[in-house]
């Protein structure tokens, strides 16, 4: 049997997705005021989390101004 040359990494699968990648996908959400309704709770059912440690609920009103944030699918 083959030994295996390197060890696992489990990083190596892991793709960065932003909200701005996703929000196409949801049209929805350029009409939300997210200064009244949290982006977090609203990703949710979506079947997407917020990552990014700099999310702020409330912060901003709409979704172009967390394009940056980082969202992983749950």
């Amino acid at each position: 049997m083959k030994k295996s040359t390197g060890t696992f990494n489990p990083n190596d699968f892991d793709s960065i997705t932003t909200i701005a990648e996703i929000a196409p996908q949801f049209k929805e959400l350029y009409a939300i005021d997210f200064k009244k309704i949290s982006l977090e709770k609203t990703l949710l059912p979506l079947n997407y989390e917020i990552i990014s440690s700099d999310y702020i609920d409330f912060e901003f009103s709409s979704i172009e101004e967390y394009f940056a944030l980082e969202v992983d699918k749950v």
